[in-house]
């Protein structure tokens, strides 16, 4: 190979042919690997290689590159999803009904997203600086895909160009279905008007359905009660400070696939808080949700029941971006639990539960044990179910105060596992438990394997959109990278890797310190689809 990562093409190659040659006798000449391919090998006897192609006998794998930074992984998924799950097949189907050509704007968010490609780029193994610019991108790339999205879905509905809607405070949503197969799933709907202000004299009215949300106790959607919930959405507009813009929420029954659904919003004078108490249950349809003690999860889905999950396991990491390098004590316990019950009339139910760990805030100097003294990282789940709806619902928040360590969430399937499917870019892989034959490899055999979305295991599905590393144990559990925090770009002395893999240059912000969110969700295996 001439010229590599890190190293430039050798310009003397034709000289160094000739005198070959010339030293040999032999033919001697400058090719592709696909000449000598053509050459050197007989393509009807060559051997056929079916699998992940994860395999490191000649060449250092890099597998660490998984969860490194792995707030960019799940931005990155965000983006591809509202690009590829909504504005490209919305804004193709407008085109088919005369709506605006809004392909512009979708090159502009694909350039901002594919510029985040580059392979130190989104496996974060790159310096700081480089990922920090990552994220206007990824802002650009969402942005656009949002908002393009939105235009395509108001024209489809029958607004116009102004996007004034209805100036009343009941009105109809049109909700849509971007999956290929009939949906019934949580809803929000933003209790807005636009536009918000309008003249009337020298008087500005404001809008019946925002006015509403400020006064009106309570509100239905297609005469079901809805919840009321604050909007996270910081773009909305506002009128008061003191109080957060509203968003309704409700199960939306049976829209159709690739398709939409007409809904009536209204307020109502009866006011439907949810019921707020410390219980540890929670049941829709046929999903059922127990909160244990140390706040990991009993889960009934039909005639399946699994016990355990979403514990945690926290072990130190002396790895670098590209490798991982785990090393014990490992913490499993949790410092304390807390448990919130939150059950709505219209049926949606949730559990809030917050544990606090105490985390070795790094490692010490001697990079082979983790520090004695401690700090408080925060995991948050909150919990749903709701009616009509087979899957649990998980989102997590991690707030990272220590350094170098990997935090994984598990999911014990209940028995020994030899086999298990998981989501790749365009298919279903299944894989073993069982450990390559690695003696002759360079780099040890990972453990861990990409996956794109979920992996499934006797029975039980874990999604875990945009959070890419995933180890299924013999024993059946099912264990989900959250978070991997490490200082450096590359470093010599670990025992995972033979080799140096790159600049052995700091990385302070892969130690990745802050808040963490992601969704996960859990289901039965019957039908993989539910994960996207």
């Amino acid at each position: 190979m001439n010229g590599v990562d890190h190293a430039l093409p050798d310009a003397n190659t034709a000289a160094v042919c000739d005198a070959l040659a010339t030293a040999t006798g032999w033919s001697v000449r400058r090719g592709l690997l696909e000449d000598y391919v053509d050459i050197a090998v007989d393509g009807s006897a060559a051997p056929r290689f079916v699998g992940g192609l994860m395999g490191a006998r000649l060449a250092i794998l890099l597998p660490g590159v998984w969860s490194s930074r792995m707030s960019l992984k799940l931005r990155n998924r965000r983006a591809e999803t509202a690009l590829l799950g909504w504005a490209e097949p919305w804004t193709a189907l407008g085109c088919w009904y005369g709506t605006p050509d809004e392909r512009p704007a979708l090159r502009l968010a694909w350039r901002a997203l594919i510029a985040n490609q580059a392979h130190d780029s989104i496996c974060g193994c790159s310096i700081d600086a480089v990922h920090t610019q990552m994220q206007g991108r990824y802002d650009t790339a969402e942005g656009l895909a949002e908002s393009t999205t939105l235009r395509a879905l108001e024209r489809l509905a029958g607004l116009g160009p102004e996007r004034r809607t209805r100036w009343s405070e009941r009105f109809d949503v049109a909700v849509f279905n971007p999956s290929p197969h009939p949906r019934t799933d949580v809803v929000r709907i933003p209790l807005d008007g636009f536009p918000p202000l309008r003249l009337a004299g020298d008087v500005q009215d404001l809008h019946p359905a925002i006015l509403a949300g400020l006064v009106q106790p309570g509100f239905t959607v297609d005469g079901t009660p809805a919840r009321l919930v604050a909007s996270q959405d910081h773009t909305r507009f506002q009128v008061i400070t003191q109080a957060a813009p509203i968003d309704l929420e409700v199960v939306v029954e049976n829209v159709p696939a690739f398709g939409w659904r007409r809904v009536a919003v209204a307020p109502d004078n009866e006011p439907t808080p949810d019921t707020v108490d410390d219980g540890r249950e929670i049941s829709a349809g046929g999903s059922t949700v127990v909160a244990a003690e140390d706040g990991t999860l009993t889960i009934r889905l039909g005639a399946q029941q699994w016990f355990g999950l979403a514990a945690v396991e926290d072990c130190g990491d002396r790895g670098d971006s590209y490798d991982a390098d785990p090393l014990g004590p490992i913490v499993t316990h949790p410092l304390s639990v807390s448990v919130e019950r939150r059950r709505h009339p219209g049926g949606i139910q949730g559990l809030r539960i917050e544990r606090s760990f105490a985390i070795p805030v790094g490692l010490n100097a001697d990079r082979d044990t983790r520090s004695v003294s401690t700090t408080t990282c925060t995991l948050t789940t909150e919990v749903r179910v709701a009616p009509g709806i087979d899957r649990v619902d998980l989102g997590v928040i991690l707030d990272n105060t220590a350094d170098d360590h990997r935090l994984r969430l598990l999911f014990p399937a209940g028995a020994p596992v030899a086999m298990f499917r998981a989501a790749t870019t365009f298919d279903i892989t299944t894989r073993t438990t069982a450990a390559p034959d690695d003696a002759r490899w360079v780099h040890p055999a990972p453990t861990t394997f990409p996956h794109q979305g979920w992996v499934a295991a006797n029975g039980l599905l874990v999604g875990a959109p945009g959070l890419p590393e995933a180890e299924v144990t013999a024993d059946g559990t099912v264990a989900v990278t959250l978070l991997r925090a490490m200082g450096w770009l590359s470093r010599c002395d670990l025992h995972t890797r033979p080799v140096q893999a790159g600049p052995g240059m700091p990385a302070l912000g892969a130690q990745c310190h802050g808040p963490l969110v992601a969704r996960l969700i859990l289901a039965t295996d019957a039908d993989p689809s539910i994960a996207h």
